[in-house]
């Protein structure tokens, strides 16, 4: 069962270590504050005690299967079912859309974009005023959400050739975004990830009291 963390000091993040670009999220994480304690999830026991979880990038079929050799898919499931701060970047976002993990009420298609050889970098225009008005984005083999909820907050675009494509959505205490914000240098979407965890940390201690 999922212990929240009562220690009152620094955030824990968790990086799930299955797959994808696991260091350059370390760090971006210590860019947006460097003051968080990281931690690689890799057994159902690295899930225990953490403020927040980021997904990251990769082949998510691969990584549906090395999470479930391992033994986190229930306890992963366990932690996004209680609505707990999670961030699912590409492949991440994929996991987050399947039912069988749950996370985000939207439906997605994957390699919208094409194949590796067909990766770019553009400019992500921003829907929240606090996120600042535009992002650079790492697109590779990237999907597309199609269609979200009303209970699903799109928080960033692109304008593409097949007309403006969503990338980035919230829903409540998940983050999730089709680019890889951990391949620039750019902290702003883990910082935004960082305001949400310490934002659920505060409630829970709170109630806990």
């Amino acid at each position: 069962m999922l212990k929240m963390n009562e220690n009152a000091g620094p955030l824990r993040i968790g990086v799930l270590g299955m797959q994808g670009a696991v260091i350059e999220h370390e760090g971006a994480l210590k860019r947006a504050d460097e003051s968080i304690e990281i931690v690689l999830v890799r057994s159902p026991d690295d899930v225990k005690n953490l403020d927040g979880l980021i997904l990251p990038g990769g082949e998510s079929t691969t990584i549906s299967i090395n999470v479930a050799r391992g033994a986190l898919l229930p306890i992963l499931q366990e932690w996004i079912h209680a609505g707990r701060p999670t961030f699912g970047t590409c492949a991440g976002l994929i996991l987050m859309s399947k039912p069988n993990m749950g996370g985000f009420d939207c439906t997605v298609e994957r390699n919208y974009y094409g194949s590796q050889s067909d990766s770019f970098v553009t400019t992500v225009l921003h829907n929240l005023k606090e996120l600042g008005p535009s992002s650079k984005g790492v697109f590779i083999r990237a999907p597309a959400i199609q269609e979200v909820s009303d209970q699903v907050t799109p928080l960033a675009v692109i304008d593409h050739i097949a007309g403006q494509q969503i990338v980035a959505i919230q829903q409540g205490n998940f983050l999730g975004t089709t680019f890889h914000p951990e391949l620039t240098t750019d902290p702003t979407w883990h910082r935004y990830f960082l305001k949400i965890a310490k934002a659920y940390k505060k409630q829970a201690l709170e109630a806990y009291q």
